[in-house]
This record gives structure tokens, sequence and C-alpha cells, in this order.
């Protein structure tokens, strides 16, 4: 199954759309047992999406998921000792709090601080968990292109996770994913509905995003004449992308799960030209940006 389970909204509040909250354990539970029947066995969590990783250790076996986790950000400008110490223990913390011992994937939260000085030590620190056989595969988080570009030129990653929507299409039109596959690297995707901005009605979405109305416009307009569901458009631009391992989704209860995987087996009618939705405003398509439009 192409489509992996995301956990921030397992730990907090997460997305901007969010009105709900964090979820409670037992619908974690719920939504982690329809997970599997459904062949989704692949987790995405982080050592700071709250007590995502906690909740998760409570309620899983040992070994019934591929679980991914990410290392504790720097807050330096170089990595040192300290540094090192640091993310090893955030590393530990992250093993203890999921109650496993070996785990599928380990990611630099943010992949640029292997571009800081003394960089190879953090790739370094990486690699001696997969040489313990504690993690399968190492790689990095990254926001850009340019940073995707400069890190797998110097470190031999094994995976990545992009943020990729139909919105924001760089990672794609760049000719990024395809450098990325000749290197073997696995691809994960995150982001696919821009914290679910593609998915909300225009008209509950803040002024700010006024910048995208003809973009939403020609996304409700498909959905309207096809009879395909917003969810279903978004999810087919990503499948339409063969370098794609894995599409990560994030839901707040098994219902909007059973949503997902139905909109993910959703044929479309017709061909879309999705560059009519691509947006080059990096204000829009980076949500850390989303405060600076206020």
């Amino acid at each position: 199954m192409k489509l992996a389970l995301g956990t921030a909204q397992f730990g907090m509040n997460y997305g901007i759309t969010n009105s709900t909250g964090r979820v409670s354990l037992p619908e974690i539970k719920s939504i982690l047992d329809l997970s599997r029947s459904y062949g989704i066995n692949t987790l995405d969590t982080a050592y700071v999406y709250g007590n995502a990783e906690e909740s998760l250790g409570f309620i899983i076996e040992k070994d019934l998921f591929q679980i991914i986790t990410k290392t504790k950000p720097v807050t330096q400008s170089s990595i040192t000792n300290s540094v090192i110490n640091q993310i090893k223990k955030g590393i530990q913390l992250s093993f203890n709090r999921l109650q496993q011992q070996k785990i599928y994937g380990l990611l630099v939260h943010h992949g640029e601080e292997l571009l800081l000085k003394n960089g190879e030590r953090l790739f370094d620190l990486l690699k001696t968990y997969k040489e313990k056989e504690q993690i399968s595969k190492i790689g990095v988080s990254v926001y850009t292109v340019e940073a995707a570009m400069k890190i797998v030129e110097k470190y031999p990653i094994d995976l990545i996770q992009v943020p990729l929507n139909m919105l924001d299409q760089r990672m794609s039109n760049s000719g990024m994913l395809k450098i990325l596959k000749e290197k073997d690297i696995e691809i994960h995707v995150r982001s696919a509905f821009l914290q679910g901005v593609l998915l909300e009605n225009k008209k509950n979405l803040s002024k700010n995003f006024d910048r995208i109305h003809e973009q939403l416009a020609n996304l409700e307009q498909l959905s309207s004449e096809t009879g395909v569901s917003k969810l279903a458009i978004a999810l087919s631009y990503l499948k339409s992308i063969s370098e794609i391992d894995k599409i990560i989704i994030g839901v707040l209860n098994t219902i909007q799960l059973e949503e997902c995987v139905s909109a993910f087996n959703t044929d479309i009618p017709q061909k879309i030209n999705y560059q009519i939705f691509e947006c080059k405003d990096n204000m829009i398509i980076n949500p850390s940006n989303w405060e600076k439009l206020n």
C-alpha cells in the first residue's frame, strides 16, 4: 500500500484546518487497527510530535509497523560534541517511548543540519545505529529542492521525506525526484494536502489564501465536473508520479482514514492537467511562512 500514516495529530494539535485537537488513545488504536487491515504498514513520527511516540509505544506491539522517526532539532550553528550527545539522548528517548528495539527509519528532522559545520559527525552518528541494525534506513526530511540536492551530493542516504502536492510541485517539476531515484533513495511525500488547505472550502480559509483563489477554484470546478472528491483528485496527482514510494496522510479518526483509502482507490474519469494547480508563491507553499502572512 502506497499510503503511510502520519502521526503528528496523535501527539499535538497539528494542521491549520484541524479544529478537534489531538487524537485520543482509543481513537489512535482504532486508526492503527484499521490501517493494518488496509495494508498500511508505515508510520511517520518524530521526537517533536508531542507525545505521539509515547502513544504509539503504548499501543503497538513489536514489528507490527515500519516506524520512521526523526531526530531532535539542532539549535546550534555547528555539530559539536554537546549537540551529538543531545541527539543521542533524543534518539534513545525515541526508542524508549516507542518501546521498540529496532525501527525502519531514522531521519534528520531538518536535513539542512547535515550541511552545518561538522555535519558529517551527525551522519556518522546515524550510521552507527544502522550498523548496529537498530535502524534499517537513514535519511533526511527536507523543505527545498536545493537542500535535497546538496545533501544527496554529499551523503549516501537511504530515505528522504519531501513536501509535494498539487500546489507545491517543486520536487517533481525540478527533476529532483528522478535524481533521487537514480541514487536508489526511497521517497516519502508529506504535506499531500498542504495541511488541509487543498481540501478546505475556500470560504473557511483566511484572506491570506486569496493568493491561490484561482487554483482552489480550478480544483472545485474539476471536482464538480467529474463528480470526484477533491481528496481523490489531490491523491491522484501523487499517484501519477511513479518515483514516489509512500504518501503520508494524517487523519483524526477512522472515518477520515476510510475516506482517504477510498479516495486513493478512486479512478479519475479524465486526464488532468495538474499544472493549472501549481503555486510558486513560497509564502503559501511553505507552511512555516504562514504566520508572516498575518
